[in-house]
């Protein structure tokens, strides 16, 4: 009898770690290990007129609910509305993210001096 007490509570524990694990990497908004944060970027690339993106963070709200932010530079005179529309497809569409927040920057910002 205490030897089957002890197998049940080994795997009650291990299933209890998986979620505890699982739980922990949502409440400290930890980066989706499913999501390619290099894939997303070589997408956005491709969208004629974008130069650079930066700040691109990506965080899980809840189980397999993911959010996204980056910045996108553009080329000088660019469709900034056209550029944003078809970046926020490409992150609904082809990654399945239910937020997103993606900034445009018409010229590069430099860094702040003093």
């Amino acid at each position: 009898d205490p030897i089957i007490s002890v197998i049940v509570a080994v795997i009650i524990l291990r299933g209890a770690w998986r979620v505890i694990k699982q739980s922990a990497h949502i409440l400290m908004e930890g980066a989706p290990v499913s999501i390619d944060p290099s894939k997303i970027t070589e997408s956005l690339t491709r969208i004629e007129g974008v130069r650079d993106i930066h700040s691109l963070h990506i965080w899980t709200i809840t189980s397999g609910v993911y959010s996204f932010t980056c910045h996108l530079l553009i080329e000088p005179g660019g469709d900034s509305q056209a550029i944003l529309d078809e970046a926020s497809a490409i992150v609904r569409a082809d990654y399945s993210f239910h937020f997103s927040t993606i900034q445009i920057e018409a010229k590069s910002v430099s860094s702040c001096k003093g």
